[in-house]
């Protein structure tokens, strides 16, 4: 380890200031309540020279709250993470750690601990070693820094491995080591900054299941910074969808990914088909939307944003596991949304397939429909009809020029 890294996780390992009860390995909701404290963020911006990292960024993260900032490179996410730790100042704004300001505080003096992607782990220090580096460095009794480093290894599932190296860890092991050191100094915040990026993708979802239950054993808040949109889904209480060094939309995640607030949120969280029109006024529980392509459309009346004006142009979303195939010509039930097309391109993905279409007016849909043997496929080239309801097709404003070049990837951060 590099002295430079070395010395970073001795920083990131120190505890906080003044003691605080301990966890356990579980706890009562009152006890829980108390394990975490709320976080907030004030209209925090933070420039490098002309360019706005993060731009005016609001936030109220609550006590024991497994919170995600989910965005591409360059949205701001690890910006905004950093600043949190300490480890970034703001230009503008303050952050407030359990009511109190935090914004000037080094990262020792802040009851924060942080998890990377790297681990920071000391290799030629053992499991045990390594979970019980800072309770060290504060001088506590050896006898509880033995019951506390068995209590958390317990926790993260390492129990028998106290002895081993880093070196003879799998990549989850060498994770959950990092974690118990990042635990075992009963932090009111745990910061996480990709944790999981280097791990294979069947480890990397069954930590997200383990990180789950143990942030709610612990009941430590806990924010989490990712750019996979369903690991952010499968682990969060709530999560903000950032793009542009601003937050785009900010809620539990079924109701972000039902209810998209735009077009940049609808196509980054998940797959979403769009079709542009112009809103034509309500329709009973409904908005009517003319769509640009020819036709009229039934979307669910937006909750999100503000109700766009009649005439206005918007876009209407429907997600591709919503979409019924048809055959050509065929009748769909009474009062759902249909449109023409024709197959281009079918890929078998286990449980399902998916269909890349084209639909009347050139515009691209993709469709998966699940395995039920049910009946001959569509082939490519076939024409189809494709049908869904109302109220799953959402409407939403168009993005902006700034957000497709986040979502494309073109944005300098």
């Amino acid at each position: 380890m590099s002295p430079a890294l070395a010395s970073r996780s001795a920083l990131l390992a120190e505890p906080p200031a003044e003691p605080h009860a301990s966890p356990g390995v579980a706890q009562s909701s009152s006890a829980r309540a108390q394990s975490g404290w709320n976080l907030q963020l004030e209209r925090v911006s933070k420039t490098y020279g002309a360019a706005n990292v993060v731009d005016d960024l609001s936030l109220h993260i609550a006590a024991g709250e497994f919170f995600s900032l989910l965005g591409p490179s360059g949205g701001g996410k690890t910006t905004t993470l950093n600043m949190v730790g300490g480890f970034e100042l703001p230009s503008l704004g303050r952050i407030l750690l359990g009511g109190a300001d935090i914004t000037q505080l080094p990262p020792h003096r802040r009851d924060i601990n942080t998890v990377f992607q790297s681990y920071a782990l000391f290799p030629h220090l053992s499991v045990t070693d390594n979970v019980a580096f800072g309770l060290r460095r504060k001088r506590v009794a050896e006898s509880e820094i033995k019951r506390r480093v068995g209590e958390m290894l317990e926790l993260v599932a390492l129990t028998g491995h106290e002895a081993r190296r880093p070196s003879q860890l799998s990549g989850g092991q060498q994770q959950r080591v990092a974690l118990a050191r990042a635990l075992v100094n009963r932090p009111k915040l745990l910061l996480l900054d990709e944790p999981l990026g280097a791990l294979d993708l069947k480890l990397r979802k069954q930590m997200q299941i383990e990180l789950k239950r143990i942030q709610s054993e612990v009941g430590i808040t806990f924010l989490f910074v990712t750019h996979d949109q369903e690991e952010a889904m499968v682990m969060s209480d709530r999560l903000a969808v950032m793009s542009g060094g601003r937050v785009m939309q900010v809620g539990e995640p079924h109701a972000v990914y039902d209810h998209p607030a735009n077009a940049f949120v609808a196509t980054f969280l998940g797959a979403s088909n769009l079709l542009d029109g112009a809103l034509l006024g309500a329709d009973g529980a409904h908005q009517r939307v003319r769509l640009s392509q020819g036709g009229e459309m039934l979307a669910a009346t937006p909750v999100v944003n503000a109700a766009p004006k009649q005439g206005e142009r918007v876009q209407v979303g429907v997600r591709p596991e919503k979409v019924v195939l048809h055959a050509p010509g065929a009748d769909v039930p009474a009062g759902w949304n249909a449109v023409d097309g024709q197959v281009d391109l079918v890929t078998y993905i286990g449980v399902s397939h998916q269909y890349n279409i084209t639909v009347q007016g050139g515009a691209a849909f993709t469709v998966v429909a699940q395995n039920l043997g049910a009946g001959p496929l569509p082939q490519r080239g076939d024409a189809v009809r494709l049908g869904w309801q109302p109220q799953h097709t959402f409407m939403v404003e168009p993005s902006s020029s700034n957000e497709t070049e986040q979502e494309h990837g073109t944005h300098t951060p």
